[in-house]
């Protein structure tokens, strides 16, 4: 999956932030603020739990994201 491994941003203003992320890494990061948002909301999982499953959860869904537009793109 080369575009997981491409950084995240491509135009210098947007990088001061962001600075050596990859698409994978920013994906992950965001899809693992939204998994823990809906554990903390849902009350039910206990904090090693999420430590565990979130971040494995969040690089399985980043990757498969990644693959699926890489699939889209090379259709075109």
């Amino acid at each position: 999956m080369k575009n997981g491994k491409q950084a995240a941003f491509g135009a210098a203003s947007e990088v001061w932030h962001q600075l050596g992320l990859t698409k994978r890494e920013y994906f992950a990061v965001h899809i693992a603020t939204v998994l823990s948002v809906q554990a903390i909301a849902g009350s039910h999982n206990i904090p090693t739990e999420m430590a565990e499953n979130v971040p494995y959860a969040a690089v399985m869904i980043a990757d498969a994201l990644l693959a699926e537009l890489e699939k889209t793109f090379k259709s075109e």
